[in-house]
């Protein structure tokens, strides 16, 4: 029972930060996740593997609540999420089979570096140069593929790479989230897939697991994560565009330094 309210408390930190800056929860829910699981004694070499794939599950509704949110009002730019779409699949299912052959603390060192990195790009907030506009057709799937290998393999929607990448080539910061939250959106449904087959394969899984989906955990943040994912969302549109940048960067930066303390010997 104790475990179970620390998955519903986890769905309310995920699903506001998903809903107000387009993140997807999964920066937030894996590293709570990993350390709810360890904490109940799950074998450390599939710690990462559960969480990763158990977060993709849980963002199916975070990020669908959000995603629904930006739509009421307007902001989903359908013309930039297409261009996208075909790279994040083929990415998505690509990092979930690799990821399934690594051992859990490289995943986690990885994970640790990747957001270390990002947040410093957010918070340094580097201005695009005027006019800068999107690539062309190879380079939007070039990138669409980084992020949905990036997300299939960390188990992390898109948002890390899709809104400084779409900032950068000046696309409106509103805008911006709300074209996230659509990738994310992608990225859960088909990671969850690749990460349900993958886990087929896996020995040793705890009870109640769907391959690497441990439902336990998914249940408990989906009661209260897609609600909170409609309250951020609703912030998201009365907060300034700097608050918003600030405020994911110093998310990222903080779960990247936790995550890499945790590695220290």
């Amino acid at each position: 029972m104790d475990c179970f309210l620390l998955y519903l408390i986890t769905g309310v930190i995920a699903g506001t930060l998903s809903g107000m800056l387009g993140i997807g929860g999964g920066i937030i829910v894996i590293p709570l996740l990993a350390w709810i699981l360890k904490s109940q004694g799950i074998a450390s070499d599939l710690i990462m593997h559960m969480a990763a794939g158990t977060s993709l599950a849980i963002m199916i509704f975070t990020t669908f609540s959000s995603w629904y949110g930006h739509i009421k009002r307007g902001v989903v730019v359908w013309d930039i999420y297409r261009r996208l779409l075909a790279g994040i699949i083929v990415g998505t299912i690509l990092g979930a089979v690799f990821g399934h052959f690594l051992h859990s603390s490289i995943l986690e060192l990885i994970f640790g570096v990747f957001i270390f990195l990002v947040s410093l790009r957010m918070l340094i907030a580097l201005k695009p140069k005027v006019g800068r506009t999107l690539p062309g057709p190879f380079g939007m799937f070039s990138m669409a593929l980084v992020i949905g290998g990036k997300s299939g393999l960390l188990g992390l929607g898109g948002g890390a790479i899709t809104i400084p990448f779409l900032s950068y080539c000046n696309v409106p910061i509103r805008n911006t989230i709300a074209i996230s939250a659509s990738c994310s959106f992608t990225i859960a449904i088909i990671g969850t897939i690749s990460y349900i087959l993958t886990g087929q394969h896996a020995a040793n899984l705890p009870n109640w697991s769907l391959g690497y989906i441990y439902l336990p955990a998914f249940c408990g943040v989906v009661i209260t994560g897609p609600l909170c994912a409609q309250f951020g969302a609703y912030f998201s549109h009365k907060l300034p565009t700097k608050i918003l940048t600030k405020i994911l960067g110093a998310v990222l930066l903080l779960v990247a330094i936790h995550m890499l303390i945790g590695l220290l010997p």
